[in-house]
Formats: C-alpha cells, structure tokens, sequence
C-alpha cells in the first residue's frame, strides 16, 4: 500500500458550476462494479438565488470515468429558475 497523498487541484468536485451550486456539501460516491463508472450524489445550496424556495437547497448527479473529471448530466428532471437541463434529482 501507498501512503495518501492529496489531490493538488482540489476540489474535485467543484462549486459554482451550475447556478444552483453557489455552494456543494455533503456527498455520497459509488462505483459501478460492471461498468466502472463512479457515480457521485452532492446537495447544492444556491440559497435566495432561487425563485422557488423549495430549490434552495437540492440533490444531484455527476458522474466520472476516472473519479477526478466529473459530467454533470442533463436530466430535465427538475427545472431551476426556469432552466430544463439541469442535474438536479430532488428537490
């Protein structure tokens, strides 16, 4: 085994992406057996930025091949101020 070291471009899974990331916190990551593909669910808080208060705070998606470049899906799930193509899983 090797020690840790830690990633010199951190965060990972950066804030401010999307309008509704002002800010990312906690996250859950799984890794697909099958197919390899990691797989990350993160709450994004964008506060008084959204019109709907039920928005303010949501759950998404992104998901990556080498756990360090992450693709923030368009689900059209969840509209945010108006925006269809978000990452948004609920609200």
């Amino acid at each position: 085994m090797n020690p840790l070291k830690k990633y010199k471009n951190n965060p990972v899974l950066a804030g401010r992406v999307k309008p509704w990331e002002v800010a990312v916190g906690w996250n859950s990551t799984y890794r697909d057996p099958v197919t390899g593909t990691y797989k990350v669910w993160y709450q994004a808080y964008s506060g008084p930025l959204a019109r709907e208060r039920t928005k303010r705070c949501v759950v998404c998606y992104a998901e990556s091949v080498d756990g360090i470049h992450w693709v923030r899906p368009d689900l059209n799930l969840f509209s945010y101020n108006g925006m269809a193509d978000t990452n948004i899983v609920l609200i």
